[in-house]
């Protein structure tokens, strides 16, 4: 059974998803003309759990994907371009982290870990990348799915 909740924390809920996106979009490695950089569509933080001092730190292939998730789910909720837009820059940075290389068959689709040149592959990295593909046909009107 569902919990109905009420109005008031459905609120709170709603107002929490979207201070998250706002802080994701506002991390967001971007282009900047002229320059182009390899690490546009990651997210930058500055707290790691292990060293809490403060450091610029690169968001890796699978919680890339998660961001791009979050924001997909704001995007829901207010029909707001620009969450689309962030989330597809992310998921374009994620697209480079997969393997096309159908000589690799054992790797062939999975997704690098960190980098596009990255040697190491795990599995949640490309569940991660799935998920998000697969919810971004489901949001993005460009693919003519509702």
């Amino acid at each position: 059974m569902i919990i109905p909740f009420s109005e008031e924390i459905r609120n709170r809920a709603r107002k929490a998803v979207l201070l998250g996106a706002e802080w994701l979009a506002g991390n967001q490695v971007r282009h900047s003309w002229p320059y182009w950089t390899a690490d546009a569509g990651r997210f930058r933080s500055v707290v790691h759990i292990s060293k809490p001092k403060p450091q610029s730190l690169n968001s890796i292939c699978w919680n890339t994907a998660r961001g791009a998730q979050a924001l997909l789910s704001a995007y829901k909720l207010e029909r707001d371009e620009f969450i689309l837009e962030t989330a597809r820059l992310a998921l374009e940075y994620v697209k480079t982290c997969q393997i096309f290389c159908p000589e690799l068959t054992r790797h062939h689709g999975a997704c690098r870990e960190e980098t596009p040149q990255c040697p190491y592959i795990a599995s949640r990295d490309t569940v991660e990348a799935v998920q998000a593909f697969t919810n971004i046909v489901c949001c993005d009107r460009r693919t003519g799915v509702p």
